[in-house]
């Protein structure tokens, strides 16, 4: 099982794959299946975690960038514990 985003679309796809002949890019082989909600929650619910402690997380992909989380905290009778809601990304409950 391999994960990768397309270039074109931003689509995060789960599947097979495997590398080129020269091994410089994969190609899906068989089907493959949209899981960019789950992958994008899954990421957001790692990084929440790992800020836990200090409040704060950054992780850094060379040739990339720098991603940051910041945990917020609402003062009581605010945000999602007070309104029974949750956030939510493209249709998907958290």
């Amino acid at each position: 099982m391999n994960i990768g985003t397309s270039g074109l679309t931003g689509t995060i796809y789960a599947g097979k794959s495997k590398p080129t002949s020269d091994g410089t890019i994969r190609h899906w082989v068989g089907k493959k299946e949209d899981v960019t909600d789950e992958a994008v929650r899954a990421v957001f619910e790692h990084m929440y975690i790992k800020a836990e402690e200090t409040g704060y997380y950054e992780v850094s992909l060379d040739g990339f960038g720098t991603m940051s989380f910041k945990r917020v905290s609402f003062p009581s009778g605010l945000g999602a514990e007070a309104t029974g809601t949750a956030p939510r990304l493209r249709g998907v409950d958290f």
